[in-house]
């Protein structure tokens, strides 16, 4: 387990090297691949929308979701400050949940290794993405340098929480409220 941290907080470390290093055409790229993932995602809902497979209340899920998912998909591609703004507001709502995830998956599991640092990592990811959702940045370059900044700040914590994690213990018992389990970490 302290290795694939040790990997993902290494990408993030050398991804946010790249945005920092290509900040307005790395937020452009984004931007591009981002609305054609959003509309082919959209307009794939809709067509299962229309199918045998689901019905009811199931079928006005991926009706609504899939006509979002569309408009974002253009409103990305068509360009300019318009999809930077909704890239950062998108960003935010990301870091806001997955924030909101480590401090709760912080509180539900006693004895997690690195918990204190996963607390910490809840709280920047959600003060980050409080500040892109409440004042989404109009310039390519302030959300990229903003993102790589976060990237690597956050990729060089995990290293280290990897590095400690592999030196340290590696048979560890987790409980989650009142249910535990044993878990051997590779």
């Amino acid at each position: 387990m302290s290795r694939v941290l040790l990997v993902l907080a290494l990408a993030s470390v050398v991804l946010g090297a790249v945005v920092l290093a290509w900040p307005t055409q790395t937020v452009r790229v984004v931007a591009v691949l981002f609305g054609l993932y959003l509309l082919v995602s959209g307009l794939m809902q809709l067509a299962l929308s229309a199918g045998a497979l689901f019905s009811g209340g199931m079928r006005a899920v991926l009706i609504v979701s899939g006509l979002l998912s569309v408009v974002l998909g253009i409103v990305c591609l068509g360009g300019g400050s318009r999809s930077v703004t909704v890239l950062a507001v998108l960003i935010g709502i990301g870091w806001l949940v997955r924030g909101i995830a480590e401090l709760a998956g912080a509180a539900a599991t006693g004895g997690l290794p690195g918990r204190g640092w996963v607390v910490f990592f809840g709280i920047v990811d959600i003060a980050a993405g409080i500040v892109l959702i409440a004042a989404p940045v109009s310039s390519t370059k302030v959300l990229a340098v903003l993102a790589g900044i976060v990237l690597v700040v956050l990729g060089l914590i995990g290293a280290v929480v990897a590095i400690g994690l592999g030196r340290g213990r590696t048979d560890a018992t987790w409980q989650a409220g009142s249910a535990s389990r044993s878990s051997r970490l590779p």
